[in-house]
């Protein structure tokens, strides 16, 4: 079991590393206020990936692989949004 769950670790890290450029947009629904910034309705909102997987804030010395990152600890302590390699709601990566 914990190979297991050491590998998964190994899988999420090696994920955020490798994820580059890759984004995801959605349109806004409703206005909203986003740190600091307002974003009315019917705008068009892109997240960047592979820039939130390098955010020192979330990853500490984020061009050092460490797996240790994906603890269940670790993991439960972030945004849910901080580690989203394909994607997140309703038009997830299927694959």
């Amino acid at each position: 079991l914990y190979s297991i769950r050491f590998l998964r670790q190994v899988m999420n890290e090696s994920v955020r590393c490798s994820v580059l450029g890759a984004v995801a947009g959605r349109v806004q629904a409703v206005d909203v206020e986003v740190g600091g910034h307002q974003i009315p309705a019917h705008t068009p909102v892109v997240m960047a990936i592979g820039v939130t997987h390098v955010n020192e804030e979330f990853y500490p010395a984020p061009e050092r692989f460490d797996p240790g990152r994906f603890t269940e600890e670790n993991v439960k302590s972030r945004p849910s949004l901080s580690f989203n390699p394909f994607g997140f709601g309703k038009r997830k990566c299927l694959g």
